[in-house]
């Protein structure tokens, strides 16, 4: 993490104008990054070369082709905030033209940005931010039982080659009810279960098995392609530390929480969900407006259901949290698009970061980059 910080900071100091390539969710995040952390920055425009609907201005900053760049101003840099299966084509296409220094925003670099947000704007707040690993550097090493960290697996899930889990990742079959495929020695259909809700529930179908079913004192969720970085080593080194929970490094959700998943979502969904918590839930509602709909407030969310905890929390927060999604599933019911029909799952992402952010005094934190493997 160190050598990529180093490395950031000697891309940064080398122009005062910057163009990003990108209009989308990469290309906003990475402007949020630059706005926060390099306010001396200047962001001369957004570039895209494909016939997706983009917006005229972002920011008030013009969206426009490369050919509209300056190219007088030749030591501009040129950030790639898009996937990186398009880095070599987009560059192959940029020095037809242009001599601009091209810089190609990595995972890597994705989350030592979002690292250093996350600290600044923790610190803003008044929240401590605190790193997993900079605790281990500094923790004596003491025998103790290593966390287990369940890994929801689908029958849908694309084969990863080549990758061998850690020992404390236990797959378990995601959504076993509904196939007579077995994928997985455990699946989340045995026990007390709610297995046949995978399609809208995603992971949290093992979530609640995890719930119901597990007696382990530390446990975790993870998915098949997205899992935390951290060795085994690393894990057996969590209970002793004198933390609660490990959660994923939060992910920026422009403009604000709220706004986010009225665009991305159903919106009555939404404001369901906030009535449902001022009727039954009212401590929680204050903080859900001030956290959820308020920029200044923050923008950053818990993505992909992830952590590991002690298991009287994780049996605390299930038991708040399924009650509140059988009533927004009453609500909801059944949607035709199958993506939006996982709306439990995207509620409970919101609903994790509210929840853990109420007891943030309560329980100590720390904070763990999370992967993505066999894509970025």
């Amino acid at each position: 993490m160190q050598s990529e910080k180093g490395r950031v900071d000697k891309m940064i100091s080398v122009s005062e104008n910057i163009y990003i390539f990108g209009a989308h969710t990469r290309a906003q995040n990475l402007y949020a990054y630059m706005r926060e952390l390099f306010p001396e920055k200047k962001v001369k425009g957004f570039l895209y070369d494909n016939d997706e609907p983009n917006p005229e201005k972002l920011y008030g900053i013009d969206v426009k082709t490369p050919d509209k760049v300056d190219d007088s101003d030749t030591k501009a840099q040129i950030w790639l905030a898009v996937k990186s299966i398009y880095f070599e084509e987009i560059i192959r296409k940029l020095r037809e033209n242009l001599l601009n220094p091209v810089i190609c925003v990595t995972p890597e670099m994705d989350n030592e940005f979002r690292n250093r947000y996350a600290e600044k704007v923790f610190a803003k707040k008044g929240m401590e931010f605190i790193k997993l690993y900079d605790l281990l550097e500094k923790a004596e090493v003491r025998q103790s039982k290593m966390p287990v960290v369940y890994m929801a697996k689908s029958i849908y899930d694309r084969q990863i080659n080549k990758y061998t889990h850690p020992f404390y990742i236990v797959p378990v079959q995601a959504g076993a009810a509904l196939t007579e495929k077995k994928i997985s020695e455990i699946r989340d259909d045995t026990g007390i279960n709610i297995s046949a809700k995978n399609r809208q529930y995603c992971e949290l179908t093992v979530l609640y098995w995890i719930w119901k079913n597990r007696k382990d004192s530390w446990v975790g969720l993870c998915h098949y392609r997205r899992h935390f970085i951290l060795s085994d080593g690393e894990a057996v080194a969590i209970p002793p530390l004198g933390v609660d929970v490990v959660l994923p490094v939060p992910s920026i959700c422009q403009p604000s929480i709220g706004e986010n998943y009225r665009k991305r979502h159903d919106g009555e969904d939404w404001e369901h969900l906030l009535g449902l918590l001022k009727r039954s839930h009212k401590e929680f509602y204050d903080l859900a407006v001030r956290l959820w709909e308020t920029p200044e407030y923050g923008n950053l969310y818990y993505t992909c259901n992830m952590f590991i905890m002690k298991k009287e929390i994780l049996d605390g927060y299930c038991a708040w949290l399924f009650p509140i999604l059988e009533e927004m599933e009453r609500f909801g019911g059944q949607k035709s698009d199958a993506y939006q029909n996982r709306y439990p799952g995207f509620l409970a992402e919101r609903l994790m970061t509210l929840y853990l952010t109420f007891y943030k005094v309560t329980f100590k934190i720390a904070y763990i980059d999370k992967s993505f493997l066999g894509g970025s």
